[in-house]
């Protein structure tokens, strides 16, 4: 489900935008977005160990809110950087024709980093009691992710990524109090 919420408005892309906006929104998931991925998946991989092995409650949500901070300082610092100097950036390295990246790079900047601070703690999903938690968050996540591609893809690529940008925000948000209660659950041993 994960793989139709973040492909599928992709590949409708297609029908309803020019190839070059296509590409300059791959170019910006792939400047942006993919480095992050990397940094999130090693956050991931030590948090999982970290919550598997410790049975308390209150350690294993003191070291989410750790995690998360950490994360959101992060944010911080890089955000500024695609806002306000997203445009002559991607101008200077890829050339002029590329300054649109640095437009795009100003709205996905917010989704890709909640994403970025969000996604490190979905592990907490793969937890016995809390796989249908995750599925149904998927579930939701990919509805969402196709309502708003079929809805707004059509009025055009700025319209659509903002869009886009304000579902993801939201997403993230149902995401991580979803994430605190499947670590509750952990408190009362469900």
């Amino acid at each position: 489900m994960d793989k139709i919420a973040t492909e599928s408005p992709v590949l409708m892309m297609n029908k309803y935008q020019d190839a070059s906006l296509i590409g300059f929104y791959e170019l910006t998931k792939r400047t942006i977005f993919i480095p992050l991925t990397f940094i999130s998946s090693s956050v991931s991989q030590v948090y999982l160990k970290q919550i598997t092995e410790e049975k308390d409650y209150k350690k294993n949500i003191k070291l989410t809110l750790i995690i998360l901070g950490s994360l959101v300082i992060i944010s911080i610092f890089i955000a500024p950087i695609f806002i306000f100097w997203g445009e002559p950036l991607f101008a200077i390295i890829f050339g002029e024709e590329w300054r649109i990246v640095g437009e795009y790079s100003k709205i996905l900047i917010f989704p890709f980093l909640i994403r970025f601070i969000i996604s490190p703690l979905s592990v907490v999903f793969l937890k016995p009691e809390n796989i249908l938690l995750g599925g149904l968050w998927q579930f939701i996540y990919m509805i969402v992710s196709l309502i708003v591609a079929l809805k707004y893809l059509p009025l055009g690529m700025m319209l659509y990524l903002k869009a886009f940008a304000i579902s993801e925000v939201l997403i993230y948000f149902l995401y991580l109090i979803m994430i605190f209660i499947a670590l509750n659950r952990g408190k009362k041993g469900v």
